[in-house]
């Protein structure tokens, strides 16, 4: 009976030095868990936050695009109507005969 009762306090000492093992194992994984969650929203949060900041990009990008398209149409209008006042003052001029051309024929 003293062998058994020697034994059976062995298997219970075994049993409590292997749950305080585990216990301890748990308490690390909650650690690293708890450690790693944090790391987990501080990115999450760097993500949203360059979403936002590439959204914004995006959207300066477009301004920029629309704003050169507007001065180049602006420009293009401009210079078309630097042509036409030209053509209204020289197209006179060139279509009227040249004083050579007046001398030959006698006029």
């Amino acid at each position: 009976m003293d062998s058994l009762l020697l034994h059976l306090t062995e298997q219970r000492n075994y049993i409590l030095k292997f749950s305080a093992q585990i216990s301890a194992q748990i308490l690390t994984l909650s650690s690293t868990i708890d450690r790693l969650s944090t790391e987990v929203a501080k990115v999450a949060g760097e993500v949203d936050g360059l979403r936002r900041e590439r959204e914004t990009l995006q959207q300066a990008l477009e301004d920029a695009k629309q704003e050169m398209n507007d001065v180049a149409e602006a420009v293009v209008a401009g210079v078309t109507q630097q042509l036409e006042q030209q053509m209204e003052v020289f197209g006179p001029l060139a279509r009227a005969p040249s004083s050579t051309e007046t001398e030959a024929s006698g006029l």
